[in-house]
């Protein structure tokens, strides 16, 4: 499928300035845009264009990068530690794990 959406140089200069343009990992793996799912290939050509017209797409890439998603909402609420007293609270909640939970990279932090 060639889809200009998120990388046409003709309405963006700077994508025809630098020669790149970024393409959020969320737009990549969303089931409404182009539903790559975790670890799919995203496979890119490129085509120039000029007043004479359009060129033929370069062949796809055969390597690159893959498909990546946020992470998936923990599974257990968080509770309350035993070290909770009057001047201090301890939560706990369970580590994702698994590309699955983790949407395949590494968790960098947690938000309470």
């Amino acid at each position: 499928m060639e889809d200009l959406t998120d990388c046409d140089g003709a309405s963006d200069a700077d994508i025809l300035a630098n020669r790149e343009c970024f393409v959020p990992m969320a737009t990549i793996t969303d089931p409404a845009q182009y539903a790559l799912e975790l670890g799919d290939l995203v496979v890119a050509k490129v085509s120039a264009f000029n007043v004479r017209g359009s060129g033929q797409f370069s062949g796809t890439n055969i390597i690159g990068a893959l498909a990546e998603t946020i992470p998936a909402a923990p599974t257990n609420a968080p509770r309350r530690g035993s070290r909770t007293k009057e001047t201090q609270i301890e939560i706990l909640w369970d580590f994702l794990s698994g590309d699955l939970q983790t949407g395949g990279t590494e968790i960098l932090s947690y938000e309470l």
